[in-house]
């Protein structure tokens, strides 16, 4: 596998959409020459050892923005397992 990819390659490995790739450099999420790069063509580049190293940054950070699944479902298990004996 080669380091660069374009967006439409890099969404069908990655699973995000080809406009969520583009929103998160757009919002600079994904910084300019860390994570993707422009080409001499002007061609828009991910660089996957760049994404893997923003992944584990987030990941080693705590960078969750929201709560995971597993926690919202036991919240609602939890809220729901209240119960009234008076």
């Amino acid at each position: 596998m080669t380091r660069f990819s374009t967006v439409k390659k890099f969404s069908t490995w990655s699973g995000y959409s080809e406009s969520a790739i583009r929103t998160k450099i757009l919002r600079n999420v994904w910084p300019e020459n860390l994570v993707w790069f422009r080409a001499p063509d002007n061609r828009i580049l991910i660089d996957l050892k760049g994404f893997d190293r923003w992944v584990a940054s987030r990941a080693m950070a705590g960078g969750q923005r929201h709560h995971s699944r597993n926690n919202l479902d036991s919240s609602i298990s939890d809220a729901g397992s209240d119960t009234n004996d008076g």
